[in-house]
């Protein structure tokens, strides 16, 4: 099972991945972040995501 960080007040960490063109995907887990930037990616940017392997895209994840 994975694990969850905690914030430093002991909140769940919250996944985050910036877009360049300024949109911010986040959400609760890594699965569901990258499935946020997919989507956004797929209606914004298709060419890039062509482009890009999925596993490259669990790289670009920050934990705020």
């Amino acid at each position: 099972m994975p694990s969850v960080g905690m914030g430093t007040e002991g909140n769940v960490m919250t996944k985050q991945i910036r877009c360049e063109c300024g949109f911010i995907a986040r959400a609760d887990t890594d699965d569901n972040v990258v499935a946020v930037i997919t989507e956004h990616m797929r209606a914004d940017h298709p060419d890039v995501l062509a482009g890009v392997d999925r596993q490259d895209i669990y790289g670009w994840i920050e934990d705020i």
